[in-house]
């Protein structure tokens, strides 16, 4: 139960500021160690990334530790949520129950080191909608309301467990396509994300439909920090949208990703 790395709010909470090669179990309290040690096997067996309610973690705090499993080199890396288990309206939106920007923030954090350290892409997508307004200023705002939640629990439900989705503000959300062996095969997935988004949606007694304009950027293609790459991806969706197309790249994608 090794770790190989470890967040800037792990680091803090903790004390520690070099994670490498220690035992997770000396981050938790002795009488929790046998809960950790059935979920770290879920983990290695389904290769997947597991929540764990870290009581008493250091400090005496509840904080919920994300954990993830490395099967190439049978080590750990784990991110410390920065707040306590408790739902937070600061970092969840308060209509769709998204995260908000912050914590896409630091979720970017998690897949960007995930991608780094195994040599895969993350296609950051910027989704703005069409036809929200006229339905938001014909109906009102609860029909508006209606249209964002539906729109909202679509993206989530089309994504992978492994991506990132964020409200970004107003009709605005942004995504985090995770471990792409090259950057065109973010086109596959936006695909996916706007037939789902433009499904008609009920308001009650009418249905009416919107549409997405995405653009994409390319980790490590176009940019290796997120505020950049979040920007160019607000760029190219705007060109999608001035040109009348589904979707922009940033940037010509690449066929496969450089070997670093």
């Amino acid at each position: 139960m090794t770790l190989v790395y470890a967040n800037e709010a792990l680091t803090k909470s903790t004390g520690i500021h070099d994670f490498s090669n220690r035992n997770i179990k000396s981050l938790i309290p002795e009488n929790r160690v046998g809960t950790l040690q059935i979920l770290l096997g879920k983990a290695r067996r389904d290769n997947r990334e597991i929540r764990y309610r870290a009581e008493g973690l250091i400090g005496g705090e509840d904080r919920e530790l994300i954990l993830r499993y490395h099967p190439e080199t049978h080590t750990f890396y784990a991110v410390l949520l920065r707040e306590s288990c408790k739902p937070s309206i600061e970092n969840r939106d308060a209509l769709t129950g998204l995260p908000a920007r912050a914590s896409f923030l630091e979720r970017g954090e998690q897949l960007f080191h995930h991608a780094k350290r195994h040599q895969t892409g993350i296609a950051i997508v910027f989704m703005d909608l069409n036809g929200f307004k006229p339905i938001n200023d014909t109906y009102g705002h609860k029909a508006g309301d209606v249209v964002l939640k539906l729109v909202a629990q679509r993206l989530q439900t089309t994504i992978r467990k492994t991506d990132a989705l964020a409200r970004y503000g107003g009709d605005e959300f942004v995504l985090a396509l995770s471990d792409l062996k090259a950057g065109i095969h973010a086109s596959l997935g936006v695909r996916r994300l706007m037939k789902a988004v433009s499904e008609p949606i009920d308001i009650g007694n009418r249905q009416v439909s919107v549409s997405g304009s995405f653009g994409i950027s390319i980790y490590p293609q176009d940019a290796t920090d997120l505020p950049t790459l979040i920007r160019y991806a607000d760029e190219a969706m705007y060109q999608a949208k001035t040109r009348g197309l589904g979707y922009a790249f940033f940037s010509t994608p690449e066929t496969s990703l450089p070997s670093s």
